[in-house]
């Protein structure tokens, strides 16, 4: 929920600060593309499509020829104190000034393993799975008794890392097989990504259930929508008119 709300807010957020004429909104957003990592480390991504906002919807009253520059440099400069607190508290945890968690490993391996042919959600037998610090001690301890020694968390999750690409480049095709599969799965999901279970809902909703399953015709129009959109207006393309 916090996610989408997010996601949300950076478009709405994206939209303003394109058609501003001060260079502190750019900041100001800066900041908000890397508050997002405290909800999920893959909303770091956002932060370089914030930079590269200027080129692609650039106000025309500002000058291209430094408007654009200045107003990336903001959008780095707001993420990067953002992105501060998360990356002290992970040297204090981790021992590295990295605003990412050192778990980025572990979560591969988890997923590509001879023990997982499947892909599937997988704890292994060497893990108590009651915290996400327990998950992460139970990785540790093993990858120090393989390695013969004390690693430090960075070690940990380079092991965990090499043992999945490994896995990944032995089994190439088995991998591909994996994300196709689980791409069509997600497409045919009749299941919305929220907090609520529409089939328990269903089961109780006499109008739901003779109405058909929302996922797949809601994700249908909505990209059917955004292609129709794109195709007539034109005005995306058109960097003046924005």
């Amino acid at each position: 929920m916090w996610v989408t709300a997010y996601l949300t807010w950076w478009i709405v957020a994206a939209l303003n600060v394109t058609r501003s004429r001060r260079l502190v909104h750019w900041l100001l957003f800066g900041l908000y593309c890397g508050l997002g990592v405290g909800f999920r480390s893959t909303l770091l991504t956002l932060t370089l499509a914030g930079a590269l906002l200027p080129w692609l919807m650039q106000p025309s009253s500002m000058s291209p020829g430094s408007a654009r520059p200045q107003s990336a440099a903001l959008v780095v400069l707001g993420s990067l104190v953002a992105l501060l607190p998360w990356s002290i508290r992970n040297h204090n945890a981790y021992g590295s000034f990295s605003p990412l968690p050192h778990n980025g490993g572990i979560v591969l391996q988890q997923v590509y393993n001879d023990q997982n042919p499947r892909a599937e959600i997988w704890i292994p037998p060497f893990v108590t799975y009651l915290h996400p610090s327990e998950i992460w001690n139970g990785y540790a301890a093993e990858a120090n008794r393989r390695l013969g020694y004390a690693a430090s968390p960075a070690q940990v999750d380079a092991y965990w890392h090499d043992q999945a690409m490994a896995y990944i480049e032995q089994h190439p095709g088995a991998v591909l097989a994996d994300i196709l599969r689980k791409s069509l799965g997600f497409l045919s999901n009749s299941e919305l990504a929220n907090n609520r279970s529409d089939t328990e809902e269903r089961m109780f909703s006499t109008v739901l259930a003779v109405l058909p399953a929302p996922a797949a015709w809601l994700l249908g129009m909505g990209l059917v929508g955004l292609v129709w959109l794109g195709a007539k207006d034109r005005r995306w393309l058109d960097r003046k008119s924005v």
